[in-house]
């Protein structure tokens, strides 16, 4: 017996074990199999693509090297495919799975709201009580450019349409970096995401402090 015909013989129980899991994977959905046969078929594959391996290099004009390319493929398609997309499970993930996950982490929602909210609350109070308080918790070019528009009874949020275009993609830039940053701030033991929370509640607060003490409050609320 040659050793291509010994190689053959030793694992062709396995790739015909293999090609009968495959067969019952129909359209590439596993729930055909068993959780011990969907075990049973990951581990085949691995032994699969190896023995795939052994065949290209030791017998690569062989017909046998064909087959266990497509084996492997086919087993490659069904162990790594995906799901598909089904409104069922859309559904299912809003009304029932993000509920669950939002319970899961509603403390960190909390933290996170209080964190905000509150040093907003905190700082528009500060401002309301002792106005100068907005020269500390602004930077100076922020605090000039919102006392100078309060003081002349109006805003900066009156644009023209032509402005307006720019404007929504100035502020959905913004917020979007603000976002990145603070999901990123998560990697630096949530300090980063602490960080960014604090500081835009504070800097909003304080905007609301410096345009209510000029009636304007209820204008940008507005906005």
């Amino acid at each position: 017996m040659t050793a291509l015909e010994r190689f053959v013989e030793e694992r062709q129980e396995d790739w015909a074990r293999l090609e009968t899991l495959l067969g019952r994977v129909q359209g590439g959905q596993p729930r055909a199999l068993s959780a011990d046969e969907l075990e049973e078929m990951t581990r085949l594959y691995r032994l699969a693509a190896s023995d795939l391996a052994r065949a290209r290099r030791d017998y690569p004009a062989d017909r046998v090297v064909a087959y266990l390319n497509r084996l492997v493929s086919n087993a490659y398609a069904s162990v790594y495919s995906g799901g598909g997309f089904s409104w069922k499970d859309v559904g299912r993930w809003f009304l029932r799975g993000f509920p669950r996950l939002f319970r899961q982490t509603a403390g960190y929602f909390l933290l996170a709201a209080l964190l905000f909210f509150g040093t907003g609350i905190l700082s528009f109070v500060a401002v309301l009580s002792y106005p100068p308080s907005a020269q500390v918790l602004l930077d100076n070019a922020t605090y000039q450019s919102v006392t100078a528009y309060a003081e002349r009874g109006e805003l900066w949020t009156v644009f023209t349409p032509e402005e307006r275009s720019l404007l929504s993609a100035t502020v959905m830039t913004n917020n979007i970096q603000v976002a990145i940053l603070a999901f990123a701030g998560g990697m630096l033991l949530g300090l980063g995401t602490v960080y960014v929370l604090i500081m835009n509640g504070i800097s909003l607060g304080a905007i609301f402090g410096i345009v209510t003490n000029y009636n304007l409050g209820d204008d940008l609320l507005e906005f």
